[in-house]
Formats: C-alpha cells, sequence, structure tokens
C-alpha cells in the first residue's frame, strides 16, 4: 500500500535492525527518554488486522518479538519489557498491524 508509512519502511535497508522472511524490526522513530530502545515489529506484507494473518506469520512475529524483547532488557539495562500490539482499531492511524516492545525502566 502506497501511503502506509510501514510499508515505505519495508523497502528502507537504512531503518532496519532485525530482517526474518515475514517481518522486520526498527526503532521507534520518537525515543522518549524514560524507555530508550523501544522497537517496532511489522509483517513485510500490509494487513491490517491481526485476525487476517495465517498462523505461521503469527508465529515468525511473536518469535522476533521474544527474541526483541530480551534484547532490549540486555541492551538498555531494564528490567522487563511491555509489548503490545496495534491493529485497526478505533482511532488507529497507521493501519498497518505492528508490536511495540518498550524497555521497562526500573
Amino acid at each position: 500500500m502506497s501511503d502506509c508509512p510501514f510499508c515505505t519502511v519495508v523497502a528502507d535497508a537504512e531503518l532496519i535492525a532485525l530482517a526474518t522472511p515475514k517481518v522486520l524490526m526498527f526503532p521507534a522513530l520518537k525515543q522518549r527518554r524514560l524507555n530508550r530502545g523501544h522497537m517496532l515489529i511489522i509483517p513485510r506484507a500490509h494487513v491490517t488486522k491481526l485476525i487476517d494473518f495465517d498462523k505461521p506469520l503469527i508465529e515468525e512475529l511473536y518469535t522476533v518479538a521474544a527474541q526483541v524483547s530480551a534484547a532490549v532488557r540486555h541492551c538498555f539495562g531494564a528490567s522487563g519489557a511491555t509489548l503490545f500490539q496495534g491493529d485497526e482499531a478505533p482511532g488507529q492511524t497507521l493501519l498497518h498491524v505492528h508490536v511495540h516492545v518498550v524497555p521497562a525502566q526500573s
């Protein structure tokens, strides 16, 4: 989808920190002081609802999310990580499924 900001990221190799056959991970563009290390994980394909995913894509998305969760704990000295998922919901402006991984600072 040409007007989707996340689909633009798929084509921009400079932003991508991790790539698998089905998903990409990159740092959130707005890093807040209290949650440095905030990462986003998206499917390469333009999908707006998690319910439209097939099982292999869900597995890969959340396998990467678990790996990124461990990495941000280690890299940013976080005591944990919060994961939340955005998809087609009221008020959502980025209509491309994405998972946020936010380090929890102690």
